[in-house]
Order: structure tokens, then sequence, then C-alpha cells
């Protein structure tokens, strides 16, 4: 009877301790919350993982942080994110180390600007995960134009902007770029994915461009209540930059 007793205790002893990321580093520098980093560059991570008794895979997400979405209840704002990059690496630890570091490294699009998360969770061989850490990644580019819309119709650009049918469109703001704008196009999509308004303004290499220079009349919105104001710039060197503004038609 004693041996069924301490055989039963025995198979009831699970790990329950959760893996630790310790150290991180960003091209060679300690990481804090937040990090800059510039577009087109190189970014190496290097990170340190423990278990107490072995590891099983680390996961590193990176993605946009242009809906001020919160990671395990920390809200970390949501400054706004141009352009498309998302990367979702899973490195498996097929020896079960007790610790390891790990380098991986990203190559940083030319395309993008604004505020972006890397998610850092690793998980040990009884599946327990550990808290996941969250970096964010300030990503400055002087490579694409800058679009500043200041107001459309008198009002923040940030929150949906309420439009009358058939009203002016007003913008006001600037594009610049220091190599040059060669373009800038304007465009109205509606929620079913209809464009109303396209217009393209050539900008003949001028580094600054007025948007008022660009106002419009809305077309028929065709019963829609939802659409999207898209702002697109183009420099000389073909690099291009986008601003989206949320609509609602009044009735």
């Amino acid at each position: 009877m004693l041996a069924v007793v301490m055989s039963f205790a025995a198979c009831k002893k699970t790990d329950e301790e959760a893996p630790q990321i310790g150290e991180v580093r960003i091209n060679g520098a300690l990481a804090g919350e937040h990090v800059h980093i510039d577009a087109g560059e190189t970014m190496t991570l290097s990170i340190a993982v423990s278990d107490n008794e072995g590891l099983s895979q680390l996961k590193i997400d990176i993605h946009a942080n242009n809906d001020g979405h919160s990671h395990e209840g920390h809200s970390h704002g949501g400054g706004g994110a141009e352009g498309q990059w998302e990367e979702l690496v899973i490195v498996d630890f097929s020896d079960n180390p007790t610790s390891q570091v790990v380098e991986r490294s990203f190559s940083v699009p030319q395309t993008i600007r604004g505020e972006w998360h890397l998610g850092l969770r690793v998980v040990d061989q009884a599946g327990n995960e550990s808290p996941e850490r969250i970096i964010e990644l300030d990503i400055d580019n002087d490579l694409i134009p800058m679009i500043d819309v200041e107001s459309v119709n008198g009002q923040s650009p940030s929150g949906e902007v309420e439009v009358a049918p058939g009203a002016m469109i007003a913008m006001v703001g600037t594009v610049t770029d220091a190599s040059g704008l060669d373009e800038l196009h304007i465009k109205v999509k509606l929620e079913n994915g209809t464009v109303i308004y396209d217009e393209e303004v050539e900008l003949g290499g001028v580094n600054a461009y007025d948007l008022s220079g660009a106002n419009f009349m809305l077309p028929d919105h065709q019963g829609a209540h939802h659409g999207e104001l898209h702002v697109e710039a183009k420099n000389i060197n073909g690099l291009k930059s986008e601003r989206e503004i949320e609509l609602h038609f009044e009735d």
C-alpha cells in the first residue's frame, strides 16, 4: 500500500513554474519598453530565455500598433502605423535546454513609419507560458513622404469625419518629402468597395504641398453610410506613403 501511495504522489508531481524572458538586446543595445528603429535597416534581436526544467518554444511576433490595442491589460497607446509589416517566428528548442540566447535578424521595410509591437513569449516543455513581453518599436522614416492631415472639414482625422452628401471635402495639412514629391493620389471608397472619387495630382518634384490645393466636391455616396478617404503620396524615388481617414455620410 505504501508503494502505491508513493507512486501516485510521484505521478502527481508536475512542473508548474513558468519560463522566463531575460535580457533582450536590439542591435546590441539593451532594450527598454520603447526602441527607435530606422526604416530600411536590419534589426537584430538577442533574446535570453530560461526555465527550471526545459524550454520548448519561443514566439516572436511583430505587428502594427495602429489601433491602440492592449496586451494582457496593458495599453500601449496607438499613435498610428503607416505601411505593412508583420513577422511571426516560432523557435523550437529540440533538446529542451534550461537556458538559451536566441538571435534573429529582420529587415525593416523601407515603406513603413510609426508604432509597431514586438511581442515575445516563451513556453517550457510542460506547457507553461511566460507572461508576454511587449516592446514598442518606433519606426522612423525619412525615405517616404510625410502626410500631415491636420483636419478634414474642420474635424480631427483621428476619428470618423462627418460629411454631408455633396459637400466639399476640405483638407488642412501638408505633404512633405526631402527628395521631392512626384504625385498625390486622392481617393474616396465606399464601405462596399466602390470608388466614387479618384484623382491624381502631379507635383513635379516639389518638397512640400499644401493639401488645400486638393480639396474637392464629394460625389453621390449612393446611399452608403460609411467610406474612406485615402491620401497617397509618391516621391521621385517611387516610394509611397498613405493616410486613411474614416468618413461617415450624414443623411
